[in-house]
């Protein structure tokens, strides 16, 4: 028989159970509550200019559908995973901390469920030539503006043009990163890692930072936003739904435009080769 409960504790218990019994505040555009598969497609809506969202997307590249769809992909161990940071040369401290950490979560004990990718939107000066600079995608350049982002500590994990990374905020701490979860801070803060992707803009004629080069980012950045994913899903014990910042803060005053000329195929075939790295030389190991 189960012993009554009393007092305070009690009613603290309650409310606890009765918050998780609850569906999830959902933005304008998508359901927080379908599947993951039908929330990744609604949540990954290609963002046009200002912000301007396309319709959800009836299908998703490899590797979501074993992830999501067919569940036949299982996680990373983190010390397979540990060993592919390894021979990459990554550290753990670079990608949110060490695997083995919890990651964030509400104040009801719900864990992280969301991945939201984000760009800076990081101003470059003016100038009267229509293409981007080279130096835009130098290490001397993403190095520099890495560092001086990550110090505002907006985001969990920053991540520069040429594939380099930093933690500002580790995984395990609750962070806003949205419009859309201040609407509900106690029920959503904690159910979402920010990561910001550096991405120079220029003003257009009014005066406006959309200018954005295309395609968004290059494809070191794309690997390491990949590994990003990989490493604070082992944290969470389970695939996080990738979403984009512009469609979760639709429809919210003064919401943000990013990511601008994000290449959906170009991050999912990064991401399928990361898992397949791992997996490889996970097979290595167990065969020596």
């Amino acid at each position: 028989m189960l012993k009554r409960r009393h007092g305070l504790a009690a009613g603290l218990l309650w409310l606890a159970t009765a918050a998780l019994a609850e569906d999830l505040p959902s933005p304008a555009s998508c359901d927080l509550n379908a599947g993951e598969w039908e929330q990744a497609s609604c949540l990954l809506a290609p963002v046009k200019t200002y912000g301007m969202l396309e319709s959800p997307r009836k299908s998703l590249p490899e590797p979501w559908r074993r992830l999501f769809l067919e569940q036949r992909e299982a996680l990373p161990s983190p010390g397979s995973f540990r060993a592919y940071l390894r021979q990459a040369g990554i550290r753990e401290k670079d990608i949110g901390g060490a695997l083995e950490q919890p990651i964030s979560q509400n104040s009801y004990g719900e864990t992280a469920r969301y991945l939201i990718i984000h760009d800076t939107s990081t101003l470059l000066e003016p100038s009267r030539k229509p293409n981007f600079p080279a130096f835009a995608n130098s290490r001397t350049w993403s190095d520099s503006k890495l560092r001086i982002l990550e110090r505002k500590k907006n985001a969990h994990i920053f991540i520069g043009r040429t594939g380099q990374s930093s933690t500002a905020v580790d995984l395990g701490e609750a962070l806003l990163t949205t419009k859309f979860e201040k609407t509900q801070r106690e029920r959503l803060e904690g159910l979402f890692i920010g990561v910001e992707n550096l991405q120079p803009r220029r003003l257009d004629g009014r005066g406006i930072d959309s200018i954005a080069p295309s395609p968004g980012f290059p494809p070191a950045q794309m690997k390491r936003l990949a590994v990003v994913y990989v490493a604070a899903s082992i944290r969470a014990g389970r695939w996080l739904i990738p979403a984009f910042h512009a469609v979760l803060d639709q429809g919210i005053p003064n919401a943000h435009d990013d990511p601008q000329h994000f290449d959906l195929a170009r991050f999912s075939a990064a991401l399928d080769k990361v898992l397949a790295e791992t997996g490889k030389r996970q097979r290595t190991r167990r065969g020596t």
